[in-house]
């Protein structure tokens, strides 16, 4: 094998080394004359390299130039040192060259005050930006910790000590599976995070016997690969015992009150309420299916939150900063479709604006095309929709050349497509390749485990909304959970803001749902499920009204105490015990 040849490269010169310095260098010898004048001195001074070496530094430089002589006479150093020249001012550090112990020049290395200054607030404003943030960190009442890609523990404030009960030093630098295998947790939310590459929440068991809820959220860096995992701790207990004393007050079971996941309404970037098992199991499916760029179908009744869903799926989507765009297929006309979804070309019809009009899908290029009701599409539109998911182009109405489009489809229907297909009113093609991962969202009835959080969620939006301070009763709550909602969670979102509204006190109470007529059908009468549904919830309320008297009687005793207490006349409850065949007139027994 010839040996390898390498070029002869000619030696780096002094003077090419010096003038690659970002600093200015002036170097005297003993007799106090230049002999050393970078190319960064001389934009500092504005004077040539050959028109200071080998004269006098006083000649050069007779403002600053001083210090250097004394520098020579005395051997002292002058390190940081402020000179002011007749232009410019720098920050200096001046140091003897010595030989045996005797100065036999000086050299200067400097930097202009400005530029000095400039690094320096900088560093000032990282160090404040820092403050801040550690100061947030170790202020925020739930518990926080980092770790990076590998499960390395970092950092952890002093709620996530109180919570967990260790204290900093003996966890720090562990890794996450380390503090699983020695029993503070019973799993770590940080794994399942690194392995899935997405947002969780789960429950975890500490080794105190607490129980906590905790959100791991991946940061990745500009490769796309995760550069640590924060990790939020929240302690539920307080919350076990709220629940625990709500069922012993009011006798009502089943009714669990969690922190939502995330908040409701139409703000971008909101997360679906998820605590029931049926909505928990959508949730995870939609965020898993948030990392793959594939067509995505939501089935479910209507006003469950299909598009809230939607939303979800495409803020943890890599195609969040583009456009979100929604299209309700059943509520434009079928004459129209075609040229609101495609748009058009310039004098393509009658009516139509002279330069055009571009359509929602392209406004959707790059980003995500919501089609709520799918099923209402019509035949013909059905074949273009297939022609868009199939080719990834469009052609405007009067138009004649493709257009290429990148966009992600999220459909969503409360019809059966299956059966429409089968029975020939949805084409099949589609059919199959829109249901390529369909999401099933349960409806609220079988979610009641969500309905006290999204009252939450609803009561602290719709306050703020109106700049009111009200609140609902636990009595309500329980009321609203007997419910089994024909309208989903927007018949919930409604009733909730129009209780907020009407309601005359600052406090919702279950009585305000009959006394405000909320339970009436708003357009003529209601049909026979709404009319079961009305008939429980009124039996719901007279259960819970005779529970109230009767505990009330039990307590004080009499007809009188007991209405005082129940902030009602007694003639009132009088007719209320005989309605439901309650003693009164005497003491109730324990």
């Amino acid at each position: 094998m010839p040996e390898q040849v390498f070029p002869v490269r000619a030696p780096i010169s002094n003077d090419l080394l010096l003038n690659s310095v970002s600093n200015g260098i002036v170097a005297i010898d003993h007799q106090g004359r230049i002999f050393c004048f970078n190319s960064s001195a001389e934009q500092v001074f504005q004077i040539r390299a050959e028109d200071a070496i080998g004269r006098p530094i006083l000649e050069v430089l007779p403002n600053t130039g001083g210090k250097l002589l004394e520098s020579l006479y005395t051997g002292g150093s002058f390190p940081g040192y402020r000179l002011k020249g007749q232009y410019v001012e720098v920050m200096a550090n001046i140091s003897p060259i010595l030989v045996d112990h005797r100065p036999v020049g000086v050299v200067s290395v400097f930097q202009k005050i400005s530029e000095f200054e400039a690094t320096a607030k900088e560093l000032d404003a990282y160090k404040k930006i820092n403050r801040q943030l550690n100061a947030v960190f170790e202020s925020s009442y739930d518990g926080l910790f980092i770790t990076d890609g590998s499960g390395l523990i970092l950092k952890l404030n002093k709620s996530s000590e109180r919570l967990n009960g260790h204290m900093v030093r003996e966890v720090i630098g562990k890794n996450v599976r380390d503090i699983v295998d020695e029993g503070y947790i019973d799993r770590s939310v940080t794994l399942e995070v690194l392995k899935r590459k997405t947002p969780l929440t789960i429950m975890q068991k500490l080794k105190n016997g607490k129980q906590i809820i905790v959100t791991g959220t991946p940061v990745f860096d500009e490769k796309g690969q995760i550069d640590f995992v924060v990790t939020n701790e929240r302690d539920i207990s307080y919350l076990t015992l709220m629940k625990n004393q709500l069922q012993s007050d009011l006798g009502v079971a089943e009714i669990v009150i969690l922190p939502p996941i995330g908040s409701t309404g139409d703000a971008s970037g909101s997360d679906p309420i998820a605590i029931s098992q049926g909505a928990r199991k959508a949730l995870e499916a939609a965020r898993v299916m948030a990392r793959f760029d594939t067509t995505l179908l939501l089935l479910g009744e209507s006003g469950t939150g299909k598009s809230l869903f939607a939303n979800h799926v495409h803020n943890l989507s890599a195609r969040k900063i583009h456009r979100f765009v929604k299209i309700n297929c059943g509520a434009i006309p079928e004459s129209l479709m075609e040229s609101e979804l495609f748009g058009y070309k310039k004098g393509a019809f009658t009516g139509a604006e002279s330069s055009g009009k571009i359509g929602l899908v392209q406004i959707a290029n790059q980003g995500t095309l919501f089609l709520d009701e799918i099923g209402e599409l019509s035949p013909n539109m059905q074949v273009k929709l297939l022609t868009l998911l199939e080719d990834k182009e469009i052609i405007p109405v009067g138009g004649t050349e493709p257009i290429k489009i990148d966009v992600r489809i999220i459909a969503a229907t409360n019809s059966d497509l299956k059966k429409n297909a089968a029975e020939g009113r949805f084409r099949k093609d589609l059919y199959y390749r829109l249901n390529i991962v369909p999401i099933y969202i349960p409806p609220l009835r079988d979610r009641r485990e969500d309905i006290p959080a999204l009252i939450r969620s609803f009561l602290l939006s719709f306050n703020e909304k109106h700049n009111l301070k009200k609140s609902i009763s636990p009595d309500l709550i329980s009321v609203l959970c007997t419910y089994h909602f024909p309208g989903n969670v927007r018949e919930l979102q409604n009733i909730i803001e129009r209780l907020i509204i009407m309601s005359p006190d600052d406090e919702i109470r279950a009585a305000d749902l009959s006394q405000l007529s909320l339970w009436e059908h708003p357009f003529g009468h209601p049909d026979e499920s709404e009319e079961i549904s009305v008939t429980l919830l009124r039996q719901g309320l007279e259960n819970y009204e005779k529970k109230m008297i009767i505990n009330a009687l039990k307590l004080h005793g009499n007809k009188h105490r007991a209405a005082r207490a129940l902030g009602i006349d007694p003639s009132t409850l009088g007719r209320k015990a005989i309605k439901y065949m309650i003693p009164c007139d005497g003491a109730i027994s324990h």
